[in-house]
């Protein structure tokens, strides 16, 4: 179980590092249609992505690979509030007759990580590394 617990942290914190990049990339690419079309909006744009978006997804990618006990609970809650997202935008979109397959593969891979994040060796290995000595 140990090597699920220490290569795990390596792939959830690139899942992290991946989902921050792709939130970054995608938010940077509305930027110029945005600045043509409601440059008025632009400040809250970015502030919402920034701080809903990529910003907690680099701190959660952070905190899990130096062994954060706050980077495990805010890793659950990312990773619950992506898998409503994602499965629940996926039906909406399964129902209308158009398929998007990105909206299910991030569902299940945030509840694949959600899954590592709360099996109970991963629990007791934040819980050491985080003991005062």
């Amino acid at each position: 179980m140990t090597k699920v617990v220490d290569w795990g942290h390596w792939v959830v914190g690139a899942v992290f590092v991946l989902l921050g990049a792709d939130l970054l990339l995608s938010s940077t690419m509305h930027v110029p249609g945005l600045i043509r079309q409601h440059p008025q909006e632009v400040t809250y744009f970015v502030l919402d992505h920034a701080l809903l978006g990529w910003l907690p997804a680099f701190f959660c990618a952070w905190g899990v690979f130096r062994w954060r006990s706050w980077a495990r609970k805010l890793g659950i809650a990312l990773c619950l509030f992506f898998a409503a997202v994602g499965s629940g935008s996926w039906i909406y979109f399964h129902l209308a007759g158009r398929g998007n397959t990105p909206l299910l593969v991030m569902a299940l891979l945030a509840g694949t990580v959600f899954v590592w994040l709360i099996l109970p060796p991963v629990r007791a290995e934040y819980s050491r590394r985080n003991q005062i000595a």
